[in-house]
This record gives C-alpha cells, structure tokens and sequence, in this order.
C-alpha cells in the first residue's frame, strides 16, 4: 500500500511540475502588477470629430435618470445594442458592478439587477486577490511561492528518473499546453 501511494505521489506531482512553476512565477509577476510595468501597455489613439453639443446626451440621461431610486452618481451610463439605457452602480473596475438599472425606452420597462455576496464562498475572494490587499499578505505569499518553487525544482534535481517519470512530466507539459491553447 506504500509503495502504491509513493507512485501515486511521484506521477501526480511530476505530472502538475511545469504547471506549479508556472503558477507561482505568474502569480509572484500579479502580486506586483504597479513594479512590473511590461505586463499592461497603455496606447491612446485620437482622432478629429464634429464639434457640437453634448446637451441631447445629458437630456437623454437626465430623462431615464429620475427612474432610478439612487441618490449617488452612476458610475457609468451605456446604451447597449438592445437601445438600453443602463446606469450602473458600484464598484468599477475590478469587482464589477454591483448594482444596475435597464431601462428599456421601447417598452417602456426598468429593471434593476444587483448582485449580493453569497458566503462563504464570497470571502474566499480575498485569498485569491492581488490588489487591495496588505503588504504583508503580498509578502507572505510571494514567501510562499518560493517556497514552492524551490521544492518542485530540487524535487527535479534529487529524483533518479525513470522512463516513465519522462512521459508523466512530457505528459504533464503537454497537458498545460492544449489547456492553454482551448481555454484561454
């Protein structure tokens, strides 16, 4: 039964070996985003429009705005390709919005969605962010992620491969690539 556990263990983690790497390398390059410049490039583009007024625009909020019950400022406006008017509230950029209004001026409906927090699985959030977060926390997990990586590169170096120790990290490669290529 040992033995059957100590294959079971080799082949698994040789298997999910590049994967780790991987995984901790990308992980340490996200928990710094604002030191490691090159991994977003900002390219603005500009071109000459016709001058007017933007008064119909503000008219046309101004009008679907006195539908919606929210005191506060929405922090974006869009009208999608159904002719919505959609006002959206809460958080932008990376939590999303947790609350928006459509306003549907062909039939003359408004709908509001909201998104709640289920826990506990709405907590786990904070164990898989990289912003808003101490810097002790990015410390610790950049520790950590050392850690792992130092024991999956001296686990290369200290094992006595065998054939079929090849195939399973190959298989292992293999495996993240086709995930890779068919899922991102």
């Amino acid at each position: 039964m040992k033995k059957a556990f100590r294959k079971i263990h080799r082949w698994s983690s040789l298997f999910i070996l590049f994967f780790l790497i991987f995984y901790c390398v990308s992980g340490i390059f996200l928990n710094h985003k604002k030191t490691f410049k090159f991994l977003k490039t900002k390219i603005i583009y500009e071109k000459s429009v016709e001058k007017g007024s933007s008064r119909p625009v503000i008219n046309l909020i101004e009008k679907y705005k006195k539908f919606v019950p929210e005191k506060e400022k929405p922090r974006a406006i869009v009208i999608d390709d159904k002719g919505r008017v959609i006002f959206l509230f809460g958080a932008m950029k990376k939590l999303g919005f947790n609350k928006a209004y459509f306003i549907n001026p062909k039939k003359g409906k408004l709908q509001k969605v909201e998104k709640l927090p289920v826990e506990p699985f709405y907590f786990m959030k904070n164990f898989h962010k990289s912003y808003r977060v101490k810097y002790i926390w990015t410390i610790i997990s950049d520790i950590l992620t050392v850690i792992i990586l130092i024991s999956c590169i001296s686990g290369i170096l200290i094992i006595n491969f065998k054939k079929i120790d090849y195939y399973m990290v190959f298989g292992g490669m293999i495996f993240i690539v086709l995930s890779f290529m068919f899922c991102i």
